[in-house]
């Protein structure tokens, strides 16, 4: 499933009410409010305000049943983080993706089980035989750090 830009802009306020569509769907603003309310002290008309911003970028969709309002993801919890990690690296200069994702996955506060690490081992060296020795850079001049460039003054 392709994410349009809009949709994969969202908010760290927006995100957690995400969070919370996903794992409730059909939930209500009021369920919503229920779940976020003690960890941030949101009032309900902040959540209220957020849904409407998710919804004005697609990324929940709204019916209503008599008065109330039932909110459900339109966007896949998966693919959407996915396209959230794409989008900065592709942000980011090719010949630094090794680095970022090691960084990541050695930080501790990101938990990996022991079957998610076998798992990405497997699928490394499933792409080793056909990877290249060295990545190009995609930076435009003055944008990278990488060295394949001269630096120039940025204005």
């Amino acid at each position: 499933m392709a994410i349009k830009e809009k949709e994969a802009s969202v908010s760290s306020a927006e995100w957690q009410v995400l969070r919370v569509v996903w794992a409730n769907p059909e939930t209500t603003s009021q369920g919503v409010y229920e779940s976020l309310k003690d960890e941030y002290g949101w009032k309900l008309s902040t959540v209220k305000t957020l849904l409407h911003r998710l919804r004005d970028k697609g990324v929940i969709a709204v019916t209503q049943v008599g008065r109330v309002f039932h909110y459900i993801a339109t966007v896949d919890e998966l693919a959407f983080n996915e396209e959230q990690i794409r989008v900065l690296l592709l942000k980011s200069c090719r010949r630094k993706n090794g680095a970022i994702l090691k960084r990541l996955i050695s930080d501790e506060r990101i938990a990996l089980s022991k079957p998610d690490i076998e798992d990405l081992i497997e699928t490394l060296k499933a792409q080793l035989p056909d990877a290249p020795d060295e990545l190009g850079c995609n930076c435009i001049p003055g944008q990278c750090t990488c060295g394949l460039h001269h630096h120039r003054e940025v204005s």
